[in-house]
C-alpha cells in the first residue's frame, strides 16, 4: 500500500462519524486509565478520590471530542452537556444490565465484558445523534 493510499484510507475512515465516536471513546478510556495511574499510583491519592477525579477528567475529554469533532455540535454546552451525562449515565445502566443478562444465561464476565461494550457503544452512539448531539446529526454524517 503506497503513503497515498494509506492516506486517503486514514482520511475516508475518519470522514465516517461512528469511526471518530469509537476513536473518541477509545481516547477517553486511555486517558482514564492514564489519569488515574496518575493520581493514585504517582501522587498517592486515596483511590475513591483518585479514580473519581479520572473519570471526570475523562469525561471533559469525551463530551469535548464528541460534542466538536464527532458530531461538529455547535450548540449551548448548558443544554447539551446535561444531555451528554445522562446519555452516559444509561450507557452505564445498560452495560451493567447486559452484564447481568449475558452471565444469567452463562457467559462468563469477561467475555460479556466485549459483548456489551460494543452493545451500549451502539445505543450511546444513537443517543449521542439523535438525543444529544441533534441539530448536529442532520448537517455531517
Amino acid at each position: 500500500m503506497t503513503e497515498c493510499s494509506r492516506e486517503r484510507l486514514v482520511r475516508n475512515l475518519f470522514a465516517r462519524r461512528w469511526t471518530r465516536f469509537g476513536f473518541m471513546g477509545g481516547v477517553s478510556t486511555f486517558s482514564y486509565f492514564l489519569f488515574g495511574w496518575f493520581l493514585v499510583g504517582v501522587l498517592g491519592l486515596p483511590v475513591f478520590m483518585g479514580n473519581a477525579a479520572a473519570y471526570l477528567l475523562a469525561f471533559g475529554i469525551s463530551y469535548m471530542g464528541q460534542s466538536r469533532w464527532t458530531f461538529h455540535a455547535r450548540g449551548f454546552h448548558k443544554s447539551m452537556l446535561p444531555r451528554y451525562a445522562l446519555a452516559q449515565a444509561v450507557g452505564l445502566a445498560l452495560n451493567s444490565c447486559f452484564i447481568w443478562l449475558l452471565g444469567h444465561i452463562g457467559l462468563s464476565y469477561i467475555m460479556s465484558m466485549p459483548v456489551a461494550a460494543l452493545l451500549v457503544a451502539f445505543v450511546t452512539y444513537l443517543l449521542c445523534k439523535y438525543f444529544v448531539f441533534p441539530g448536529a446529526a442532520q448537517k455531517k454524517k
